[in-house]
């Protein structure tokens, strides 16, 4: 690696905009990687802003690329999400730069974790929640309109609708669980009454048993204490 490229991808990980503009201005290679970490993976980590809007506007071609580990710069954007790295809270404003590029936000890391699983571990991002399940609504919304081109009902709009049903009812291959059994086991109130709406409740739990059940008992348990249900809601 050439010293001007070790730099832009040091000053991506301080979220130092000004160096790496410098840095590109000298020839760094914008695509450049340190374990396949692009720049954008290492401003996520940093929760650049400034940064993050100049290398999505800069070069495109970073936002879904993966590093060694088959991870997006959006799951960095959530502190990766792994169990060996626990959940932070992403900054919706840079979430929304990601969304407006068309970030895969269905995207699975090696353990078939999604940017839900991170969420349902954290209810520091509940409020970032709607606005995810708003976009694969609005992926599904723009293929019936035709905007890539195609008939009304056309295969786009079959795939972003399965995109969307997938996403709800992944289980991830670390825990078994979906989305929605994940906010169960961690008492995430909001996440389940979210995801509660698209998930397939007939699906086996950890548990042995079908997401149904134990949505009910969630749900049962809940009601015998609604002053703490009414607390967790009104944080958010």
């Amino acid at each position: 690696m050439t010293f001007v490229n070790s730099d832009y991808l040091l000053y991506s990980r301080f979220g130092n905009l000004e160096r790496v503009q410098q840095c590109l201005e000298r020839g760094a290679n914008p695509e450049a990687t340190v374990n396949k970490q692009t720049a954008l993976h290492l401003a996520c980590l940093a929760q650049a802003k400034p940064l993050i809007q100049f290398l999505i506007k800069t070069c495109p071609k970073l936002v879904n690329i993966e590093d060694a580990l088959k991870r997006t710069p959006l799951a960095y954007l959530f502190g990766i999400g792994s169990y060996s790295c626990p959940v932070k809270k992403a900054d919706p404003d840079i979430y929304e730069l990601f969304a407006q590029a068309k970030a895969d936000i269905a995207h699975k890391d090696p353990c078939d974790e999604t940017i839900l699983h991170y969420c349902a571990r954290a209810e520091e991002n509940n409020e970032l929640l709607p606005r995810i399940l708003q976009c694969l609504d609005e992926r599904v919304s723009e293929s019936v309109k035709g905007v890539l081109g195609e008939p009304l009902g056309g295969p786009s709009f079959a795939i972003e609708r399965t995109k969307k049903h997938e996403l709800l009812n992944t289980q991830s291959s670390a825990s078994i669980c979906t989305p929605l059994e994940e906010a169960i086991r961690c008492d995430n109130i909001k996440a389940v009454k979210l995801f509660s709406e698209d998930t397939d409740l007939s699906l086996e739990g950890v548990c042995g048993k079908s997401l149904k059940e134990e949505l009910d008992e969630f749900n049962r348990k809940h009601a015998a204490k609604p002053s703490d249900l009414e607390q967790k809601e009104d944080q958010y």
